[in-house]
């Protein structure tokens, strides 16, 4: 394993406002009745290691994500990441990280994942119930390193202000824990609609942040399948989704999430279906896992924003252990676009569309889609870019209806 010095300066002094209280265990988090998504947190091994192992593809059939990286960043200061390389197998290992709350990120040439993740000490197997997983399970979203760059320069989050200072509390061992440890499989519903819900870690006060301005974006072999924006308790829902792989990409003002999932349909909706409809749906039925019953929701805690910047760093330096170096983008100039010059953006929409992340970091968004003063309506104007560039290129994200997230 390889640890990268921070010589990173975070924007804004990040790195002095999040703290960790690893005496307290409460939890502010809770998916359905309590749930808290099991992928979310993991226990070290008995020699104080954190394992894992990176995918990528349909959980019945998923490939080893090897030479992928891998970086812990702590929320109590994320200046001082640690991060290590998939072997040939997919596996990894971080020795003795401290236990606390964590941003996740693995990203290489097959796909990136970036998620909060909740370190706990050793345990014994019988001092809880259900076990908390002891070896971590990564499943990619499908996003090559020019999709990746879009995604992040486009939609992240954007900070002008200091941020407020939080402390993030781990996950209690006493609660809920969801059967799938990897978020795999996800049931749709009957309407055959994905519902999913993001958030960000609990504060020490039990409470998580709004997530107004969060794009959530579906990717299959590296382009955009379907996108819209999560109301302020970080619901979002995605219709008519058709059973599948999908990676799921989700950035904006509040923080950055990606993972891959597995879309089966609904058990209640197979027995609704005409025989010559379930013979269709058979194969990808079976691909995707025969039962559904027990499925936990698509719930994702996400990366707070400070994280952002070794995701941007990440898909820089896929070939290097360079998450710790500082990364500066050009800035041509700052703007928002309205609803209604969004509205008819063609592929000619071009200009001004930088911005500045933050001030001393530099634009965060350069001149392929930038994202500067842009923290109301989640990035339009570097998302009309983005769109104007992939319909000239023929890259096939398209220009799909996209639901604006204008505040009052």
């Amino acid at each position: 394993m390889r640890s990268c010095l921070p010589i990173l300066s975070l924007c804004v002094g990040f790195s002095a406002f999040f703290t960790t209280s690893p005496s307290s265990f409460a939890v502010g988090f809770s998916a359905t009745d309590g749930q808290f998504p099991a992928q979310h947190w993991v226990v070290l091994d008995a020699s104080g290691s954190l394992t894992g192992t990176v995918a990528i593809g349909e959980a019945e059939a998923s490939q080893a994500a090897s030479d992928t990286q891998v970086i812990l960043v702590p929320l109590a200061d994320p200046e001082q990441r640690v991060c290590t390389r998939t072997d040939a197998e997919g596996n990894f290992s971080i020795a003795n990280p401290q236990v606390g709350v964590y941003g996740l990120v693995a990203y290489g040439r097959q796909g990136m994942a970036s998620y909060t993740i909740h370190v706990l000490p050793p345990i014994s197997v019988d001092s809880l119930s259900p076990l908390p997983q002891s070896h971590l399970q990564i499943a990619l979203a499908g996003a090559d390193q020019n999709l990746s760059k879009r995604m992040v320069r486009s939609y992240g989050p954007v900070v002008t202000t200091q941020p407020t200072k939080h402390r993030y509390q781990l996950a209690s061992v006493k609660s809920n824990v969801a059967d799938d440890p990897t978020l795999r499989r996800v049931e749709l519903l009957p309407s055959g609609d994905l519902e999913g819900q993001l958030r960000l870690p609990a504060t020490d006060l039990g409470e998580s942040q709004s997530l107004d301005s969060l794009n959530v974006m579906l990717v299959q072999n590296s382009k955009v399948v379907a996108r819209t924006t999560v109301d302020s308790d970080g619901h979002f829902r995605i219709a008519e989704l058709k059973p599948g792989s999908y990676g799921l990409i989700a950035s904006g003002a509040a923080g950055f999430a990606s993972f891959g999932f597995d879309a089966v349909i609904s058990a209640a909706r197979t027995t609704q279906m005409p025989s010559r409809a379930l013979f269709r749906q058979a194969s990808t039925q079976i691909r995707h896992g025969q039962s559904v019953i027990c499925c936990p929701p698509l719930v994702c805690e996400i990366c707070p924003s400070p994280v952002i910047t070794v995701v941007e760093s990440c898909v820089e330096h896929v070939d290097s252990c360079d998450c710790c170096q500082e990364e500066e983008f050009d800035v041509e100039d700052e703007s928002v676009v309205t609803e209604d010059e969004f509205a008819s953006a063609d592929a000619g929409f071009g200009g001004g569309y930088g911005g500045g992340y933050g001030g001393g970091f530099g634009g965060g968004g350069g001149g392929s889609g930038g994202f500067g003063g842009l923290g109301g309506i989640a990035g339009l104007a570097g998302l009309a870019a983005v769109l104007a560039n992939d319909s000239n290129s023929g890259s096939g994200f398209g220009l799909p209806v996209v639901t604006s997230p204008f505040l009052p």
